[in-house]
């Protein structure tokens, strides 16, 4: 499962878990989260099986880089692309696509984003 793996690579790598640990989170940060934390959104996907029913499917992923500070948002932010550009296993493979896709600040929040987004493959 592409989520699963995905969840692995992240949370397994040093660049992304000496900045946010274990907080990484799929679709939607929780209230008051400690800061600074990630979270992954699937935007879509595409399955390419075979005759039968084996392939790849590529998603396309969103990472959310929340932070206190803008450069805690900035310094995930480039953990995510380290850690994802050109990433390769047994489970996934991935390809940052849009390194700095967005940045943001949420006024009601406190909170800094900075965005990337990656396709990420996957066997079906």
């Amino acid at each position: 499962m592409v989520e699963s793996a995905l969840f692995t690579v992240l949370s397994t790598s040093a660049a992304v878990s000496a900045l946010a640990g274990t907080r990484i989170y799929p679709s939607v940060l929780p209230k008051g989260p400690t800061l600074p934390a990630l979270v992954y959104r699937f935007v879509t996907s595409v399955a390419q099986p075979t005759m039968d029913t084996r392939g790849m499917a590529r998603a396309r992923v969103e990472f959310d880089c929340f932070g206190e500070t803008y450069s805690d948002a900035v310094n995930l932010r480039s953990a995510v692309v380290q850690t994802l550009a050109g990433y390769k296993d047994a489970n996934i493979t991935s390809q940052v696509f849009n390194p700095t896709a967005d940045d943001g600040f949420d006024q009601d929040l406190l909170q800094y984003v900075a965005i990337c987004e990656a396709y990420v493959w996957a066997a079906v």
